[in-house]
């Protein structure tokens, strides 16, 4: 058997040598304990700056919505019926760093209801857009209304209000990604422009084709949503096919134009603002869009669009190398029209009491009066 020898005994430390060690240690453990207090500490204060900016950020941007809603309010006919100031936004999404989008909305009551939607680009452009509302939920006419909105990053936002709050919403889409938010009665949907070529949505039985549907058109001017509209319709007639836009005209804030022509017609687009008239129960919920057209395009037809209490307005196609178009009214006021490419454009006469269009090109005038049409060299 082997038997390991017992173990020597340690020599004695000195107290010295010892009472160092434990100075040693203790130091080591306070230092590390300063360490994490160190490090909590400045994560604390991370945190809080960060919060700050946040709150500091959307301060900031709540002016900048309130800003822009004064100014749309502003452009409106019926800016006196409209709330002056935001409340909290209902729906506010995050698209990725600082761009945000946000839905504010005042319910019916003795002020016309309206939704008010601010976005944030990532580089901190801040737009808004005015939407009238309905004077209660259960005039909104399908169990889904929705309106586009195009904004300045190139992303397309569709804002639907629900008849009823509590239906299920289907949302399908075969390209892209869309962010979906919902809150009470309103639905957010936000993505690239792609991602809406494919996508419906379904609420209640009804079915929004959200790419080539006609929704409902915001207070706010938007070109894209109009050229769309315009679009859209010109597709459906025959005689425009391959039509393309000759030149576009306005008046205010309240009327745009948008005159086409292709090989065998010519079409007027219109979008305009109404004010409305109370006391024959007449208010407008949103803009009115209408097209127009006409087979053929010889010189002399003409298109016009007459509003109460709004403006006229007449286009039609002209020969080449045309130089002006004068439009007589029955008091005799001329107006000079606008030139596109083989078109004219005029506003601001009553076109229903036209007397006379002159054409006048660098070889001939034309002439419609009373309707006949002549011409002679010039």
């Amino acid at each position: 058997m082997f038997v390991l020898p017992p173990r020597a005994p340690s020599p004695a430390e000195p107290p010295a040598d010892a009472e160092r060690r434990r100075r040693h240690r203790r130091w080591l453990a306070w230092s590390a304990a300063a360490s994490a207090l160190l490090v909590l500490l400045s994560n604390v204060a991370a945190y809080a700056a960060d919060r700050f900016g946040q709150v500091a950020r959307v301060d900031t941007l709540h002016r900048a919505c309130q800003a822009a809603y004064t100014a749309e309010a502003a452009r409106t006919l019926h800016v006196e019926q409209l709330p002056t100031t935001l409340g909290a936004p209902f729906i506010d999404v995050s698209g990725g760093g600082d761009a945000r989008f946000r839905v504010y909305s005042a319910p019916p009551g003795p002020l016309r209801s309206m939704t008010f939607d601010c976005s944030r680009t990532a580089g901190g452009v801040v737009t808004g857009r005015l939407a009238y509302g309905m004077t209660s939920r259960s005039e909104v006419p399908q169990p889904v209304a929705a309106y586009r909105d195009w904004l300045p990053d190139g992303t397309v936002v569709v804002v639907a209000r629900l008849r009823d709050p509590h239906v299920e919403v289907q949302m399908t889409v075969t390209g892209g990604a869309l962010k979906y938010s919902r809150h009470d009665d309103l639905v957010v949907l936000w993505g690239e422009r792609s991602a809406l070529t494919t996508a419906k949505l379904t609420a209640d039985g009804a079915t929004l084709d959200l790419a080539r549907d006609d929704l409902t058109v915001t207070a706010t001017y938007q070109e894209e949503e109009f050229a769309a509209y315009c679009q859209r319709h010109l597709d459906r007639q025959p005689a425009l096919s391959g039509a393309t836009l000759r030149t576009t005209a306005s008046y205010g804030n309240s009327e745009v134009v948008r005159v086409y022509r292709s090989a065998h017609g010519f079409a007027l687009c219109s979008w305009a603002a109404r004010s409305g008239d109370p006391a024959k129960g007449i208010s407008y919920r949103s803009p009115v869009l209408d097209l127009s057209s006409a087979d053929g395009t010889g010189v002399g037809m003409t298109l016009s669009s007459s509003w109460p209490g709004g403006g006229s307005w007449i286009v039609g196609p002209v020969p080449a190398h045309t130089e002006r178009v004068a439009v007589v009214g029955s008091d005799g006021t001329v107006v000079q029209a606008q030139l596109g490419d083989g078109v004219y454009v005029a506003q601001g006469v009553d076109f229903d009491k036209a007397t006379k269009i002159v054409i006048t090109t660098a070889t001939t005038v034309y002439t419609l009066a009373d309707a006949e049409f002549t011409q002679r060299p010039r």
